[in-house]
């Protein structure tokens, strides 16, 4: 059982098979089977996901667990039928899911996916490539993410570097992140920072990094900082310039340790 924004879920599983059957309520006396269509829901092999006030978000995996991705469902209003929004989802080993709601700003969502799915998911011994994509209505419709009329492709909940919150900051309509143009994800070492102050419809890159770095989502200024070594300075961004001069360095009083954000 898990509480999930206002709704309650609890999940049923039948003597002799790994099926579940998902129920839900929003008022915690009555409740509902979720339903998910031809869609089965297995024991370990779905995701709830950041939701609404008005609707749930599950990831399902619906591939083979040693190369996992799913498919995404959204719920209608009191969580009882789900609609599948968006197929072959990036997924890991142990369940999560590269998909964040921007913080602060209701319906932005960005999510990772996997762009040969079809030919991983019919037995190819192939390496996913990896896409992003962002959506402005929660996750009902999914358009490309672009910087400079590039497509821009961003690294996820699948591979963090750091703790907490992937993309958004307390900052209103601040999103960054590490990753880079192409038709797909390279590796993290590959990438460089990426900043949008307009809640991801335009990134844009404000400093190339050799290597890639860590951030500070504290505040109303995201603080970055190289993780390779330990270091007194650090640059920082100051939301809403949009040149290269509004990077800086600040002493502290003390080192930091490499991987420390």
């Amino acid at each position: 059982m898990a509480p999930v924004s206002k709704y309650m879920l609890a999940a049923a599983k039948a003597q002799g098979t790994d099926e579940l059957a998902l129920y839900v309520t929003d008022d915690s006396a009555e409740w509902h089977r979720a339903e998910f269509g031809r869609q089965r829901i297995n024991e370990e092999a779905y995701t709830v996901l950041e939701s609404t006030n008005y609707s749930i978000q599950i990831d399902v995996m619906n591939t083979n667990p040693k190369n996992p991705m799913g498919v995404l469902f959204t719920s209608n209003s009191n969580g009882t039928y789900f609609t599948r929004n968006i197929e072959y989802t990036n997924r890991n080993l142990i369940g999560n899911v590269d998909f964040e709601k921007v913080q602060g700003i209701q319906g932005i969502v960005l999510v990772n996916t996997v762009a040969n799915g079809k030919e991983i998911e019919l037995g190819a011994n192939a390496d996913k490539r990896i896409v992003t994509e962002i959506s402005f209505d929660d996750g009902r419709t999914f358009q490309d993410l672009h910087v400079d009329d590039k497509r821009l492709h961003l690294h996820s909940v699948t591979d963090l570097s750091n703790s907490g919150r992937v993309f958004s900051s307390p900052a209103p309509g601040l999103v960054m992140g590490i990753g880079n143009t192409g038709k797909s994800l390279k590796s993290y070492e590959e990438g460089d920072l990426y900043v949008s102050d307009d809640a991801g419809l335009m990134k844009r890159q404000p400093r190339r990094f050799s290597i890639p770095l860590t951030t500070a989502r504290s505040g109303r200024k995201p603080i970055y900082r190289r993780r390779s070594a330990p270091s007194s300075s650090r640059p920082y961004l100051t939301p809403l310039a949009s040149n290269s001069s509004l990077w800086a360095s600040k002493d502290l009083d003390q080192k930091l340790p490499g991987t420390c954000s």
